[in-house]
């Protein structure tokens, strides 16, 4: 059997015991499953009936530097992120594997998307208001499944109808197997705080090693999303601050056009009013 290492960057959340338990009635089990955390957060984990849990104790709070922290201590050949609220499907490791072995060497795999407790695909097709804000995002090309756009934007991910892998432009930072030798052990997002756009940062820095990005699917998880409906006036405009933030640091980095970038977001609150009308 394959030697997975899986590190979970946690805070211990409510649904990290279905994490773990779903990842361990699957039909290949990890050899390991590392929870990173603070050592501040230690008594919200619960103690693990599962001899292949192991808790480790960051020496900072965030993220993406509890994952880094965790891949130092991944011993296995292969090794996935995930986040804590992710629900496998048995056979998701197992595909996922396969996907990686099959593909060439300088790359990493990501499965299908779902929300949890139904039958349906996380990432919607895109309404009229997405695809006019894509125009904004890149160009005259408009809205493409997996790109990341000329200002910067990521666009998500339509259904893969077919079982052969899909090469995409990047990758959700929620469910990444990667080969241990690939891995980017450094900090390397730029702000404290909530991660906004870590997945772009993370695919910028895969990139830079010459790391390519797929699609695995057969490969099955379930999440759902956070909701910002009942979020206040005050705390939905920082959100959306705080994410224009990241994402121009991101199109600086990467050389994108942060002109388009900006146009995007202004016409993205423009439009705003549409956004609960069109679902």
């Amino acid at each position: 059997m394959e030697g997975i290492s899986v590190v979970i960057s946690t805070l211990g959340g409510p649904e990290l015991n279905q994490t773990i338990q779903s990842l361990n009635q699957g039909t290949l089990i990890p050899k390991e499953i590392i929870l990173s955390l603070p050592s501040m957060y230690k008594n919200k984990i619960d103690t693990f009936q599962f001899k292949n849990v192991r808790i480790i104790e960051s020496p900072q709070k965030g993220q993406v530097f509890q994952r880094c922290f965790g891949f130092q201590q991944a011993n296995q050949e292969f090794v996935l992120q995930s986040d804590d609220d992710v629900i496998y499907e048995p056979n998701c490791l197992e595909f996922l594997i396969k996907s990686l072995k099959s593909s060439i060497s300088n790359s990493c795999v990501a499965p299908q998307c779902f929300l949890l407790h139904q039958n349906k695909y996380a990432y919607r097709l895109p309404n009229f208001r997405d695809r006019y804000l894509a125009f904004f995002a890149n160009g005259f090309q408009g809205f493409e499944s997996g790109c990341i756009s000329k200002s910067g934007i990521n666009f998500g991910f339509l259904p893969i109808e077919t079982n052969e892998v899909k090469k995409v432009d990047w990758l959700p930072g929620g469910c990444i197997l990667h080969r241990k030798e690939n891995l980017v052990l450094e900090n390397f997002y730029p702000f404290s705080g909530k991660a906004y756009a870590e997945d772009l940062f993370h695919c910028m820095q895969l990139r830079k090693k010459g790391i390519q990005f797929f699609i695995c699917p057969n490969a099955r998880i379930h999440f759902e999303w956070s909701s910002n409906s009942e979020m206040g006036l005050v705390r939905e405009i920082k959100e959306v601050i705080q994410s224009f933030k990241a994402l121009w640091e991101y199109s600086k980095q990467d050389k994108r056009n942060r002109w388009m970038l900006f146009f995007y977001f202004f016409n993205s609150i423009l439009t705003a009013p549409l956004k609960k009308w069109m679902g």
